[in-house]
């Protein structure tokens, strides 16, 4: 929310009784703006016309107030099934945790080599498992085409 906005809801005052925050605000565009302070409002939900108290980063100049993921949450605007959520990737974000190179560099003896196991192999299976011959997989559609030119060549080789 802009000190613009709040000098409209709260005349001169409104700025007067901001909160200090030691946060930064990173923009879609990686800038970064150091909020004037924080401060809470009571906000209406257009629909069920129910209050909320939620709390604001004010900062100088011309820009769109947004709502965060966690008052949009709090306002039930909207809701984020995380079931549903295969993976996350982070753009811009320093992860703290160890490194893939420090895993390599660790288990070096683990990601040698050709990657076929010395030695016979015994899977133990137990008896009363009764097996299942899954039906052959489709060919994708894509490779259809590319896969029937292979496959007459073969024979043509024969």
């Amino acid at each position: 929310m802009t000190d613009e906005t709040v000098l409209k809801l709260c005349g001169q005052n409104g700025l007067s009784e901001l909160e200090e925050t030691p946060v930064t605000l990173v923009m879609y565009n990686q800038s970064q703006v150091k909020p004037l302070g924080k401060k809470r409002f009571k906000v209406v939900h257009p629909k069920n016309n129910k209050k909320y108290s939620t709390e604001f980063h004010l900062v100088r100049g011309d820009c769109k107030s947004i709502l965060g993921l966690r008052a949009s949450e709090h306002l039930q605007l909207l809701t984020v099934n995380s079931q549903n959520i295969l993976s996350v990737e982070s753009s811009g974000v320093e992860e703290k945790g160890p490194k893939v190179e420090d895993y390599i560099s660790q288990y070096s003896n683990v990601f040698t080599g050709e990657g076929k196991l010395e030695g016979l192999l015994h899977l133990e299976i137990h008896k009363n498992v009764q097996s299942v011959q899954l039906p052959t997989r489709k060919v994708p559609i894509a490779l259809r085409e590319p896969l029937k030119e292979e496959w007459t060549d073969c024979q043509i080789l024969e």
